[in-house]
């Protein structure tokens, strides 16, 4: 009798979490007030005591649990628990969809405590991205691993995602291809594109163009939008498929369609140079300004070159440095040489050699061709440096190395500096 009156408790508490779900039935199909509580179907019992007791997911769960410990194999029981767990999960990522990461953590333990994996899942996204507590690599690879031993296959993927990036367990990129590999056999889109990724880039597998088109290709047509933008690219560049700039063009619309940053930027792109459409500076602005206000730095690369040339939008080369600065302040490389370069030329600001090079430095850093030549030329030059050949010389060589292809005037100072070391190039 204890365990009867504990879950029918527990279902009267949960009834908000069921009432979604029998939202139609109530609303239709009300149960006559005189019909005998012992003639009533689940829905309608929900329905009655759903109205004459306060409704409380939390307190439902704990007189589950002391339900469960009572008799754990109760059918009715079991099958009520199922439920439960998926209305805490629902209002644990409804919590984290709001920012409330710490309802979200408290309704998916809850939901993790009867052993709902998707809920345990999402424990290791929080851990793993630090949404409301530290982060914690450790703890989200071993909530990823108890939901995936529960036959979760997004949380396998997302073991994946650990063994390639070395994230709570030691990095090993051929182990990562056997998660992504048993996901995207399923199905999970996520794993599909990460398939493509690795075997676009050689990672854990021998790079194959044509396989990461079949993978990227799995995923698009589930609708994900980071592999339609990456199908985008592959038909832009010839990789794994003929070169196809209106294939590509309809990839990036379908991505951009999704609210794909990146997608929405190459399409700016392709309206800025007329690849693939009709070229149209103002259509490009749109897409790239869309991009740029979504913060992608490479976008607001982009439209500060449209503000410094006048595309699209009157020349302003105080805008033009305003969306470089966002850029660079996330790491563009592309970006910070141009502010750069403004400094050197005095180009919407106060002309600055140091902080030239200061600029320069930073995206010479990260391997950008240009602004290696360009820290180059300051010490041949002696802008914002001491006047120094000997390190000209090595920068320009490491410019060249990097694959920078010098203008003519470049090439005197190439010359004047390397001599017949650069001839001999």
């Amino acid at each position: 009798m204890k365990k009867i009156m504990l879950f029918v408790l527990a279902l009267c508490l949960c009834f908000t979490a069921f009432g979604a779900a029998f939202a139609e039935t109530a609303a239709t199909e009300a149960p006559s007030a005189e019909k005998p509580a012992a003639e009533m179907t689940a829905e309608e019992l929900l329905y009655r005591r759903g109205k004459e007791v306060e409704q409380d997911l939390v307190k439902a769960a704990e007189y589950f649990q002391k339900a469960l410990e009572l008799e754990a194999d109760a059918p009715e029981i079991l099958q009520a628990v199922d439920e439960l767990a998926a209305a805490l999960y629902e209002d644990g990522k409804a919590a984290m969809n709001a920012g409330d990461y710490e309802k979200a953590m408290e309704y998916c333990r809850l939901a993790a405590d009867f052993g709902y994996s998707e809920a345990i899942k999402e424990i290791g996204n929080l851990y793993c991205y630090g949404l409301g507590v530290e982060p914690d690599d450790d703890k989200a690879f071993e909530y990823y691993q108890k939901a995936a031993d529960l036959g979760n296959i997004n949380a396998v993927n997302n073991l994946g995602n650990c063994y390639l990036e070395g994230r709570g367990v030691e990095k090993n990129e051929e182990e990562a291809v056997k998660y992504y590999r048993t996901a995207a056999e399923q199905g999970v889109a996520a794993a599909q594109n990460n398939m493509g990724y690795v075997y676009l880039n050689g990672k854990g597998v021998s790079q194959d163009y044509g396989e990461a088109v079949k993978y990227y290709t799995l995923a698009a047509e589930q609708g994900f939008a980071i592999a339609q933008n990456m199908l985008g690219r592959c038909y832009e560049y010839g990789l794994g498929v003929e070169q196809d700039y209106g294939k590509a063009f309809g990839y990036y619309q379908q991505a951009a369609g999704q609210g794909n940053t990146d997608a929405q930027h190459s399409l700016g792109l392709f309206y800025l140079d007329g690849t693939g459409v009709e070229q149209n500076d103002e259509e490009a602005l749109k897409y790239i300004r869309m991009a740029a206000e979504q913060g992608n730095p490479e976008a607001q690369t982009s439209l500060g070159y449209c503000y410094a040339e006048g595309r699209g939008v009157t020349k302003d080369y105080g805008e033009s440095m305003k969306y470089f600065q966002l850029a660079a302040e996330q790491g563009s490389a592309s970006a910070q040489y141009d502010i750069g370069y403004n400094y050197r030329h005095g180009e919407g600001v106060e002309q600055d050699y140091g902080k030239a090079v200061e600029y320069f430095m930073l995206a010479a850093e990260q391997g950008y061709p240009a602004a290696i030549f360009a820290v180059g030329d300051c010490y041949y030059l002696g802008e914002g440096v001491e006047k120094d050949l000997a390190k000209a010389a090595e920068w320009y060589q490491k410019s060249l190395d990097a694959g920078y292809k010098a203008d003519k005037e470049d090439e005197e100072h190439l010359k004047a500096v390397l001599g017949d070391e650069y001839q001999q190039k």
